[in-house]
Formats: structure tokens, sequence, C-alpha cells
């Protein structure tokens, strides 16, 4: 039965009120109703279990079962069960006030009830010292049934267990061969997968290798066109200056030239005007001498058309001078102005070759700024290639000690399973500890590949 009670008034958890939980019991007739059982017969067991779990405890010398033929199953197990108990629960039968004698249990139609402590008392029992004797009879009969028929059987299994035992070591050293075999061709195949992932990681390497070779022949070529080119920047400065010098020189000669034409035109302007001046002049005085010479006679007139053609011829002379100085002075403006047209063009080829200095110069910081680029990019390369070096001669040492250790190790394993082999009789033990040694080379192996 269920009932549900209070533990305190307030119905909060973890308080617990005796004397209201008491009352609740009380009122409910749970302590009452517990009373009462406990004051009859609060076990009760079916007699089946009851026959099998205390006929251990029974003595059917000292207490006869009252079974015979006649009885029927049930009745034959009642009568079995009240000879068990009344011989195990001898120590509990009590006295009324009567005289008569109160026993611990009552066996019904398909049940047995006991009072208060009988069923504690027969498990009690039943665990200490009801389970003994029936276990040493067996023993007894069973000893004496395996010592009768048994010695034959003995001989045979020990000859069957010793040729099982030379076939069980033989099949275990053919199957510790053929793993040792599947080790070493494991082994080997790992040592080829090993061989080739070196292989494709030396090509690897190569590759690396041969590009930043690459890298660096053309950075080398990069520089070889850099110093072309600051070699060619040289030449055409140097011959930019020369050309700069000798247009300088040709502006130098050019003006003094000119100067000096410029002052034998005004020469020559000068000796035309004194010698137009003259020829006015003369002009006048042989108008005024014609004009005497109508009234001088004609000797004092062919001696002035004498002088006049002397003076004729002075001035055909020196028109003659005047035009050759007037042609020299064409002559020079001519040279003039081709010498101006080749100052010109010098000056243009002058801004063109500025021009092309600003983008020699551009070019220069180009590739001066791609000359550190690459000056860092093969700083760190070289970096990168002695840490590699470093990891790899790291990695070769752990590898060689590695490999020196396995070798050890396997040759350590190989004499202990020779050992136990020789001296263990245990085949279990064996085959682990070879499963183990395989599982541990397979491992190493594993490890081998790896590095």
């Amino acid at each position: 039965y269920i009932r549900c009670i209070k533990p305190n008034m307030k119905k909060v958890p973890v308080i617990m009120e005796h004397i209201p939980t008491i009352e609740q019991l009380r009122c409910a007739g749970v302590v009452a109703a517990v009373t009462l059982s406990r004051s009859a017969f609060p076990n009760r067991i079916d007699n089946s279990v009851v026959r099998f779990r205390f006929a251990s405890q029974w003595d059917p010398n000292a207490t006869p079962s009252k079974r015979n033929s006649s009885m029927t199953a049930q009745q034959g197990d009642k009568a079995d069960i009240e000879a068990i108990l009344t011989h195990a629960l001898r120590d509990k039968e009590i006295k009324n006030d009567k005289g008569e004698v109160v026993k611990a249990f009552v066996v019904g139609k398909t049940k047995t009830y006991f009072r208060a402590g009988a069923l504690e008392y027969l498990e009690a029992n039943r665990l200490e010292n009801g389970l003994d004797a029936p276990a040493t009879v067996i023993q007894k009969y069973a000893r004496r049934w395996i010592v009768i028929h048994s010695w034959a059987d003995r001989m045979r299994a020990a000859k069957d267990n010793e040729r099982k035992k030379k076939e069980e070591e033989e099949r275990k050293k053919a199957e510790a061969a053929k793993k040792r075999a599947e080790a070493a061709k494991k082994a080997q195949m790992e040592e080829a997968a090993r061989m080739k992932a070196e292989k494709k990681r030396k090509e690897k390497e190569a590759a690396e290798r041969k590009k930043k070779e690459e890298e660096e022949r053309k950075r080398q070529e990069e520089l070889e066109e850099q110093r072309a080119l600051e070699k060619e920047e040289k030449a055409f400065a140097k011959e930019l200056k020369k050309m700069k010098e000798e247009v300088k020189e040709l502006e130098k000669d050019l003006s003094a030239k000119e100067k000096a034409n410029n002052k034998k035109v005004k020469k020559a302007e000068e000796e035309i005007e004194s010698i137009e001046a003259e020829r006015l002049t003369l002009e006048e005085k042989h108008n005024e001498i014609m004009r005497e010479a109508a009234k001088i006679d004609k000797a004092e007139i062919t001696q002035s058309r004498k002088k006049i053609e002397e003076s004729d011829k002075i001035i055909a002379y020196l028109r003659k001078e005047n035009k050759k100085v007037r042609d020299q002075t064409e002559k020079m403006k001519d040279d003039l102005q081709e010498l101006k047209e080749q100052n010109n063009r010098l000056i243009e080829a002058n801004a063109s070759a500025g021009a092309s200095l600003d983008s020699l110069e551009k070019q220069k910081k180009n590739i001066a700024t791609h000359n550190s680029k690459l000056d860092d990019n093969l700083k760190k390369w070289k970096s990168q290639n002695s840490q590699l070096k470093a990891d790899l001669e790291n990695r070769t040492a752990y590898y060689k000690a590695e490999t020196r250790i396995r070798g050890e190790y396997e040759k350590a394993m190989e004499k202990i399973i020779e050992i136990m082999e020789a001296k263990c009789d245990d085949a279990k033990l064996i085959e682990d500890v070879s499963n183990a040694q395989m599982q541990c080379e397979a491992i190493a192996a594993q490890k081998g590949g790896g590095l």
C-alpha cells in the first residue's frame, strides 16, 4: 500500500518534522498495519521455493518426513517442508502460557508463512553452514567418479594435449614465420613507399632548386641589363655633354663670326656711304668742272676728262669691291641662318635627350626598386634554404637514431620470443607477445615511412 506523507507543515524541502510525520502515519493506520503484520506472519514464500532453498539444512534421520505414496505431490512437498523447517527452526520454537509448543512457521497448501525473525534466521544458517555439507558430499562423489573413470582419459588427454601442444607450437611458429614474412613484406612495401616519397621529395626539391636557379639567372640577367642601361646612360650622358660643349663652341664661333660679319658689314656700309658721298662730291665737282670746262680750253678739258675717267675707274673698282663685300655679307647671313637652324636642331635634340634622360631616370628608379625587392627575396630565400637544411639535418639524425633503435628493439624482441618459445608453456602468452611485436613493428615502420 502507498501513503502520501508531508515531512513538514511548511511544505519546504530538506526539512523533516518527526512528530507530525508519525501522527500522519498513525492516523492513516500504517503503524497499526505494520504492527499487526509483524505480530503474526510478516514473511511468506512459495512451498517449492522453501523446499529447494532450505533442504540443505534438513537431517532426514533426525527429523523424518511424513511423506508416503498415497500423498499427492503438493501434500508430499508440504510434509517435506514440515520436516525441513521443524529441524531448521527448532531453536525458534517457544511455549505459550498453556505449555504448548508454538512453531516459528505455518505451512499452507501453496505458501509457507514465517513469524518475525524466522526467515532471517534460515537465511543466515543457509549462508554460514548450510551449504558446506552438500558441497562436500558433491565433491566427494565427483572426485571418486573422476578418479575411477578419468585415468585412461587423462592419459589419452595428456597425449592429445602433448600432440596438440606440438601442433599448436608448430602452427604458431608457422604463423609467426608467416607474420614475420608479411611484416617483412609490409616493411619492404613501406620502405618502397618511403623511397618513392623520398624520390618525390627530392624531385620537388630539385624543381624548387631549379626554379630558384632560374629566378637567380633572371635576376642576374636583369642586373646585367641594368648595368648595360647604366652604361648606355653614362655613354649617352657623355655624348650629350660633348654635344652640349660642341653647341656651346659653335654658338661662341657663331657669335664671334656674327660680330665680325657685323663689323665688316658696318665697315663696308661706311665705306659705301663714304664712296657714295665722294661720288656725289665728284659728280658735283664734275658738273662744276663741266660748267667751268665750257669756260676753259680743250687741253684742260682733256686733262679733266682723263681725271674723270680715272675717277670712273676708281668708282667701278669700288663698286666691284662693294659688290664683293655685299656677296660676302649675304653668304655670311646664309651661314648664320644655317648655324641658327643647326642650333635649333641641337636645342631640340637636347630637349629630346632631356626627356630620354628623364625616362631613363624613371626606368633606373624602377629597376633599383625591383633590384631591392629581388635582394630582399634573395635574403629571404637564403634564410629559408638554411632553415630547410637545418631541418633536413635534424630529420636525418632523428631518422638514423630511430632506425638504430628500431633494429635493436627488433633484435631484443626476437631474442625474447625465442626464449619464450623455448621455455614458456603458455601458447596464448607467446601468441599475444608475437602479435604485440608485429603491431610495434608496424607502428615503427609507419613512423619510419613518415620520417
